[in-house]
C-alpha cells in the first residue's frame, strides 16, 4: 500500500512540474494576420482602395506586413486631397520613428507603436518575422516628403538623414536620388 502511495506520489509531484502547456495537445497556432480578409485589391499605386479593401490591406498591415503599408501609403497619396496624417502615421510604423507632421496640419507628433511582425508574401503565405523591419522603400519616401515640404516642414537636413538610412537598408532607388539630390546642390554630405 505504501508503494502505491509513493507511485501516486511521484506522478502528482510530475504532473506539477510539468507546465500546464505541456500537459495537453497543443491547438492549431495562430499566425500573424489569421483574422485578416482576402479581399482583393488594384496593384496599382494610382487607384484608392475602397473601403472594404483599405479595411482589409490595414489588417495585414497591422499584423506586420510592410507591402500592405506600403499599399496603404500609395493609396493615402493617390486620394485627393492627400491625407498627409495618414500617409505619415503608416511611415511613423514603418521607419520606426515618431514623425512631426506639418504645423499646417495642427503640429502633432506622429507616435509609433509596436507592432508584432509578419511578412505577407505573394498568395496566400504569411511568415512571422519577430519585430517588424524597417522598411526602406518607406524611409525614401519620407525623405522626398522632408525635400518638398508635402505634409511636414520641408527640411532638407531630415531628408538627407532619411536618404542615407534607406540606402544602408538596400533601397538603390534611394542612392540615386540622394545622387542626384547632390548634383543639385539641395543637399550636402
Amino acid at each position: 500500500m505504501t508503494r502505491t502511495f509513493v507511485r501516486l506520489g511521484l506522478f502528482a509531484a510530475l504532473l506539477a512540474a510539468t507546465p500546464l502547456h505541456a500537459q495537453f495537445r497543443p491547438g492549431p497556432v495562430r499566425m500573424p494576420g489569421d483574422d485578416c480578409p482576402n479581399t482583393p485589391y488594384p496593384a496599382d499605386p494610382a487607384v484608392v482602395l475602397s473601403p472594404e479593401q483599405e479595411t482589409a490591406v490595414r489588417c495585414w498591415f497591422e499584423a506586420g506586413s510592410n507591402d500592405a503599408g506600403l499599399r496603404l501609403v500609395q493609396s493615402h497619396m493617390a486620394n485627393r486631397p492627400v491625407d498627409f496624417a495618414k500617409v505619415l502615421g503608416v511611415l511613423a510604423v514603418m521607419v520606426g520613428d515618431p514623425i512631426k507632421t506639418s504645423s499646417s496640419l495642427g503640429g502633432r507628433t506622429m507616435m509609433t507603436q509596436a507592432v508584432r511582425s509578419s511578412r505577407i508574401g505573394f498568395g496566400d503565405t504569411v511568415t512571422p518575422t519577430g519585430e517588424r523591419q524597417r522598411s526602406p522603400i518607406a524611409m525614401r519616401i519620407l525623405a522626398q516628403l522632408y525635400m518638398a515640404g508635402r505634409g511636414v516642414d520641408k527640411d532638407p537636413e531630415a531628408a538627407l538623414k532619411w536618404i542615407k538610412r534607406a540606402e544602408t537598408g538596400g533601397d538603390q532607388v534611394a542612392t540615386d536620388l540622394h545622387a542626384a539630390w547632390l548634383a543639385k546642390g539641395l543637399v550636402a554630405d
